[in-house]
């Protein structure tokens, strides 16, 4: 019964990590890694509570908090089609034209090539990008479940071998809420990716030569591990996103590649426990662990493919802000107003900016050509400019300004 039970439990628990990923994956560019890192650490703290009130506490956590969960899921549902009118976890329809028609107006079709080239990275092709993240996740992961093996099985108990990743989790945490505060670009988290080797390396190194009880060492492997799968799983959401991809499939994909390199790891920690002892294998499993870590940080995932997820990540926040920001004839609008035009020289200037000649804006506005020149020459002196085109960058210049804010 208990084991029927953990199995059971398991299903439920991956169910239930891929719907709050994909729920995570409809958010906006730097609100994913926000909401992951936050469930993450949050997570932790209550099964660090919970497990330090004893076994009755557990039996019913494991029954309130998936309910609790679930409850909050719907909910969470129901708050962003009230918010945006859409229905999430449904394929956005395309429209003729190619156009991804969404609850905030249709996206241009070049926009979404655009975006689709972009998620490319210039370089490698998506599906070669999920195939790299799936390799770096299962070999990080392998590295991790191999480093809690030697805290277990050489240390003095079950109890540091299985505490070491929550509390990753939960100074994990601490440590990106400083980065969000503090850095320049908190919604682009890329710096964050060169901490994850040095953090395993030198776990595994506490663990081969450190006098330090093997859970400190494993706490750095668990610390430089979550933050690699919190990375990439905010890369997965950007990828998707940026190629009108599923996002359950490739949060599935992602989440068998965890379940398969620990797996792994574990495997071959009972093996060398069991044939060679506790105390002779702790040697060969850091080596192994070194070794995982080392070719997915040289030959996997590489910093080119860090800038390469960085350009997603940049595509994306360009295609939402194309989304949300003013159109064209809202942006003209504020234009107008901002440089003082009258509702005549307003009607001659969209024709300027639309490239339209004097004599077909006099033809159109039912006036003499010479009186649409004096109207040419108060706009410029208005907008500050002495060409047509300069008259065109100042309005670019205000309609960008609306996008970002």
């Amino acid at each position: 019964m208990p084991s029927a039970s953990a199995v059971a439990a398991a299903i439920g628990e991956v169910c239930m990590f891929l719907l709050w990923l994909c729920f995570f994956g409809y958010m906006k560019v730097g609100e994913t890694f926000v909401l992951l890192v936050g469930s993450y650490a949050i997570g932790s703290v209550l099964f660090l509570l919970t497990a330090a009130l004893g076994f009755n506490a557990m039996a019913a956590a494991s029954v309130l908090f998936p309910a609790l969960s679930g409850t909050a899921f719907v909910l969470s549902q129901r708050l962003m089609k009230a918010r945006t009118g859409e229905e999430l976890f449904v394929e956005e329809p395309v429209s003729g034209d190619g156009a991804r028609e969404t609850g905030g107006g249709v996206l241009p079709a070049a926009a979404v090539a655009a975006s689709r080239h972009g998620a490319a990275g210039g370089a490698e092709s998506p599906v070669r990008q999920k195939v790299r993240i799936g390799v770096a996740l299962a070999l990080y992961s392998f590295s991790f479940s191999l480093s809690c093996g030697i805290a277990l099985f050489s240390g003095e108990g079950v109890i540091g071998a299985f505490t070491v990743e929550p509390a990753a989790m939960i100074v994990l945490g601490v440590i990106c809420a400083a980065f969000f505060k503090f850095d320049r670009q908190p919604d682009r988290p890329y710096k964050l990716y060169r901490a994850v080797a040095p953090l395993i390396g030198a776990g595994f190194l506490l663990m081969a030569v450190s006098p330090l009880p093997d859970e400190v060492g494993g706490f750095c492997v668990a610390l430089g591990y979550v933050l690699f799968e919190l990375l990439v799983l905010n890369d997965c959401c950007n990828i998707v996103k940026a190629n009108d991809a599923s996002l359950l499939r490739v949060m599935a994909a992602a989440r068998l590649a965890i379940t398969l390199g620990m797996f792994l790891g574990w495997l071959a920690a009972f093996a060398a426990a069991s044939l060679a002892g506790a105390a002779e294998s702790v040697s060969s499993l850091v080596a192994l662990g070194l070794f995982a870590a080392l070719v997915s940080v040289s030959l996997v995932f590489t910093e080119r493919d860090m800038i390469s997820f960085a350009a997603v990540a940049d595509d994306r926040a360009l295609s939402e802000g194309a989304l949300e920001g003013p159109t064209r004839e809202e942006a003209f609008a504020a234009f107008a107003e901002q440089q003082g035009l009258s509702r005549r020289e307003a009607e001659v200037a969209s024709y300027l900016l639309a490239g339209r000649t004097t004599s077909f804006a006099a033809e159109k506005l039912f006036i003499a050509e010479s009186t649409v020149r004096a109207h040419v020459h108060s706009i410029y002196r208005k907008c500050g400019v002495h060409s047509r085109m300069e008259l065109m960058d100042a309005f670019d210049e205000c309609w960008m300004e609306g996008v970002d804010t």
